[in-house]
């Protein structure tokens, strides 16, 4: 009975020490680092307290991944690398410094810290720290307690999907965001880059990457309108006709409905669509890369190739037509391959030589040079030779001069008309 009532009062001690309390607090506050988004996310038990904008490492490398712990709290951390004292405007370390034992160090060597360079925040720019604005660096250091975990990843997913990966159970969110966080994304445009509005830039949204559909749409001669009495988005050209509906996992196509892996969805006061959703709308005009976070869209669908005698040759799919200063580019090795001409290649001078070997017939185009020298006779281009995805694209008029062709490009039906020399062709 004795031994009970010790164990008992040794219990009711335990628990009540400032040391027991102090372990569990500990256990309840932690962060997470999302190196894709440059943000940090701060936790305490069920809560997901605040989401800051952070810098990270100027290579992927540079900042760690994985599982730390807070280590190390230091107000006005000197600078020992250029004997900067610690207060001094010029500390890049900032006010404070909460170091994390990555990488087999004890606290000193990464860490999360303030800035003297406000204008590298949200972007890659340490040497493997996480670097905050001065004022939310000063907020976080007197809410995280020594031992409080630090998790870094690089990550599509939201922090409370995250957060659960990690073991914890979130049940309420104190910020505003929703979990809504702008994110990079790379748009090619014809090969050239496109960048949305600020007032509109892509997010990402509870693991899924979202895009705003008017900037996009609207770039691409696209008419939209809006039905607030159904919440429907209209969107329409000349040739075709969508209607999405917010919230709605479809969108109808020439009256067929299609499923969507997302719903459209308002943030903001704009409709913001997935990059497969934008897929659909735009069939064989676009490419998303997820893994690297690139998308290429081609205002026009690569055309069908019509000869003189009728029959159609088609472009493989790796290859895009484009528009380059309201002139088509058209790829030049399938074309070449289907006359029979054999291709050199010069890395040394991005020139290319072409020869047919049944013609007394020699070509040489240098790639971004305005000129073409065939069978010796020098010609001028309207729109240079361009590398694209490591192929050679080139104007209609380029390949005209090339193969003495007359050139029809039927924009309606998207088919260039090739009228062949007979008496040249084999």
């Amino acid at each position: 009975m004795k031994i009970k009532v010790f164990m008992l009062a040794l219990f009711f001690f335990m628990t009540s020490s400032p040391l027991f309390v102090q372990a569990e607090e500990t256990q309840n506050h932690y962060i997470i680092i999302n190196k894709t988004t440059n943000k940090l996310a701060y936790f305490v038990g069920t809560e997901l307290k605040k989401v800051f904008p952070v810098a990270t490492g100027r290579k992927a490398e540079y900042t760690p991944e994985g599982s730390f712990k807070i280590v190390q709290k230091i107000k006005n951390r000197p600078y020992y690398k250029l004997n900067i004292p610690g207060g001094d405007p010029k500390n890049p370390l900032g006010p404070r410094w909460m170091g994390f034992d990555a990488r087999g160090t004890n606290g000193d060597t990464y860490g999360i810290h303030g800035n003297s360079n406000p204008l590298s925040i949200g972007t890659y720019a340490s040497a493997g720290c996480v670097r905050m604005n001065n004022d939310d660096v000063i907020w976080l250091f007197d809410q995280v307690p020594i031992g409080a975990k630090v998790y870094i990843v690089s990550s599509k997913k939201g922090f409370l999907q995250l957060a659960g990966d990690f073991g914890y159970k979130v049940t309420s969110s104190a910020i505003t965001l929703n979990e809504t966080l702008s994110i990079d994304i790379n748009i090619n445009l014809d090969h050239q880059p496109f960048s949305l509005p600020k007032n509109n830039p892509s997010v990402l949204k509870d693991r899924h990457i979202l895009l705003p559909l008017k900037p996009l749409m609207g770039r691409l001669g696209y008419q939209l309108t809006w039905d607030a009495a159904t919440n429907q988005v209209h969107i329409a050209n000349q040739k075709q006709d969508f209607t999405i509906q917010i919230n709605k996992n479809t969108i109808h196509k020439k009256d067929k409905a299609i499923e969507l892996d997302i719903a459209p969805t308002i943030i903001n006061g704009s409709t913001y669509i997935s990059p497969k959703t934008l897929g659909i709308l735009l069939e064989s005009q676009m490419n998303w890369d997820e893994k690297n976070l690139i998308i290429d869209i081609y205002t026009i669908p690569t055309p069908s190739i019509q000869l003189d005698n009728g029959t159609f040759f088609a472009l493989p799919e790796n290859y895009h037509s484009y528009v380059r200063n309201n002139r088509l580019m058209v790829p030049l090795k399938p074309i070449a391959d289907q006359f029979g001409y054999l291709i050199q290649w010069d890395s040394s001078s991005n020139r290319i030589g072409l020869a047919h070997p049944q013609k007394n017939s020699t070509l040489s185009i240098q790639i971004n040079q305005s000129d073409l020298i065939k069978n010796g006779q020098l010609y001028s281009l309207d729109v240079a030779p361009e590398l694209q995805e490591n192929s050679t694209y080139i104007s209609l008029q380029t390949l005209q001069v090339w193969l003495d062709l007359q050139l029809e490009w039927n924009q309606e039906q998207n088919i260039i008309q090739m009228v062949v020399n007979v008496e040249k062709s084999t």
